[in-house]
């Protein structure tokens, strides 16, 4: 008496006996599956297309880390770059400056914002662009410089237009940076686009980590301790 399987049973055995079609090599023709054309094709076709898709997908994979580790590099030499050419300010306006001309040609920035907070500021730090982020704005801000990590998070409205003012109109997306030594927060430094697809949440954010801890190493020297 014959014994009927199921489909679990049939999967089981098949999966438990890999090589089964080795030995049943002429099984493997007879078989058909449907095609999104329409007409049937056998397992090995089936097989083959399945390998060929699965190669283009490794292959677009490698293509993506290539391209990510080249951007990488160049995003590290233009880091270095940065580094000496700030080394040369002598004072908070010379870094906003060169941060300013860096951010604008490197980083396709259409407005920037360095907000210190008050304490031991140098009298010299009188100036429109770089400003005190005082007890009352803090608040505003205090999640996401505590959490220490810079944020593509959209901005609301008076989030923007405290650091942009009349540019915050124009701003579609925007990068938060907080200026930490890893204990102490001194500030923030933040970016604006005007296209909304520049700065995203998913973005990498390890080099922009590392320009903030660098460009707060450089500010400390300028400003006095309490």
């Amino acid at each position: 008496m014959a014994v009927e399987l199921d489909d679990k049973q049939i999967i089981e055995y098949l999966r438990h006996h890999p090589d089964f079609f080795l030995h049943h090599r002429d099984l493997l023709m007879e078989l058909e599956l449907p095609h999104n054309s329409g007409d049937a094709i056998s397992l090995i076709e089936r097989q083959v297309q399945l390998l060929r898709t699965q190669r283009n997908e490794l292959t677009q994979r490698l293509e993506n880390l290539t391209a990510n580790a080249r951007e990488n590099e160049a995003l590290s030499e233009d880091l270095h770059q940065f580094m000496l050419v700030l080394l040369d300010a002598d004072n908070l306006d010379d870094v906003f400056g060169i941060v300013e001309d860096y951010m604008k040609s490197e980083f396709d920035a259409d407005a920037i914002a360095i907000r210190l907070i008050s304490g031991g500021l140098t009298d010299e730090l009188i100036d429109h662009k770089i400003r005190v982020l005082d007890n009352k704005i803090f608040p505003a801000f205090e999640k996401m410089l505590m959490a220490g990590n810079p944020s593509c998070d959209p901005l609301n409205r008076e989030q923007l237009y405290y650091l942009f003012g009349e540019d915050a109109a124009d701003i579609a997306s925007n990068v938060v940076i907080p200026l930490s030594d890893g204990e102490m927060i001194y500030g923030l430094l933040a970016i604006g686009s005007s296209d909304p697809e520049r700065y995203q949440a998913e973005m990498g954010t390890i080099f922009l980590r590392r320009f903030g801890e660098f460009l707060t190493h450089n500010l400390i020297q300028f400003m006095v301790s309490d």
